[in-house]
């Protein structure tokens, strides 16, 4: 993935698998982790002019987090993941005309 032709972002260029692979009890003693309720992604959009971009940075990245908030740690699997979002996601997002980021390839 050609990480310069991406579209301006702040904080920069985020992966989508760093995505899936985040943890968000990591940094919380196990005493406390029944105080997440669940999980937050924020978009900045002071460089995002557009509805179509801002869509391209949001999905799939969206789904992955998803899966981050729904499945168990040890449940998660990057390569079945991207298995369903190139084999059944992309399509769907194709259907409703969204554009979104190839990073994981077709």
């Amino acid at each position: 993935k050609d990480k310069k032709r991406e579209p301006l972002a702040i904080g920069g260029y985020l992966p989508i698998e760093k995505v899936y692979e985040l943890e968000p009890t990591d940094q919380i003693s196990e005493e406390n982790t029944h105080h997440v309720l669940g999980a937050q992604v924020n978009l900045w959009t002071e460089y995002i002019p557009t509805p179509q971009q801002l869509e391209y940075m949001f999905l799939p990245r969206m789904l992955a987090l998803s899966e981050v908030a729904w499945c168990q740690s040890g449940n998660k699997d990057f390569a079945r993941f991207k298995t369903a979002v190139i084999g059944h996601e992309f399509q769907i997002l194709d259907l409703l005309g969204y554009s979104y980021c190839l990073e994981i390839e077709k």
